[in-house]
């Protein structure tokens, strides 16, 4: 079920949205003509600056590609596979430290320090 939020994102314009959205959190309206602060200039990009580039460079599987075509692989840290779900994540397979992160989030990181102890459960 949808929540008001999601429900009121659907109805009205994304400017009205994220200008009302900007005011209730930050307790100013944004001036989206001439953005002067860190977070006005955030939301102009949100609304104004579509590059298709920026897909790539928020994914962290498909910026290593990015990466390597534009200044060289070296830069890269190695990656060891890319899963589609949990269920194929198989830790025999991986050395005794690792990390698992997902590619289209912020904060979505495990570090094992020690598999031998790792509870995949949790």
């Amino acid at each position: 079920m949808m929540n008001v939020k999601q429900s009121i994102k659907k109805i009205i314009p994304n400017k009205l949205y994220l200008m009302y959205y900007f005011k209730r959190k930050m307790g100013y309206v944004p001036n989206l003509k001439n953005p002067v602060t860190f977070n006005e200039k955030l939301n102009w990009l949100k609304l104004y600056d579509h590059n298709s580039v920026y897909t790539v460079m928020a994914d962290k599987y498909l910026v290593k590609e990015f990466v390597s075509q534009k200044i060289g692989s070296q830069y890269v840290i190695p990656m060891l596979k890319v899963y589609e779900s949990l269920d194929d994540i198989c830790i025999s397979d991986l050395p005794s430290q690792f990390v698992l992160k997902t590619t289209h989030d912020s904060g979505g990181v495990v570090i094992c320090k020690d598999k031998e102890r790792f509870d995949m459960d949790k």
